[in-house]
């Protein structure tokens, strides 16, 4: 099992695609045109939130 230390330098670094990815979502996009997120932060925690989803459906459609 790996240390913490190094899937918390995956998770910055790896997942940096999957966030772009989630930001640029359709769903993101009528977010941003609704002013729900309206600031870059906003986006990003939001992505942040989805990455979960996002890796499982990934997951789940290679499987």
């Amino acid at each position: 099992m790996s240390d913490p230390a190094s899937a918390r330098e995956w998770q910055t670094s790896d997942l940096r695609p999957v966030r772009k990815a989630a930001a640029g979502m359709p769903a993101f996009v009528q977010l941003r045109r609704e002013g729900v997120l309206e600031s870059l932060d906003d986006q990003h925690c939001a992505a942040e939130k989805l990455q979960p989803l996002i890796l499982e459906a990934v997951l789940t459609g290679i499987s």
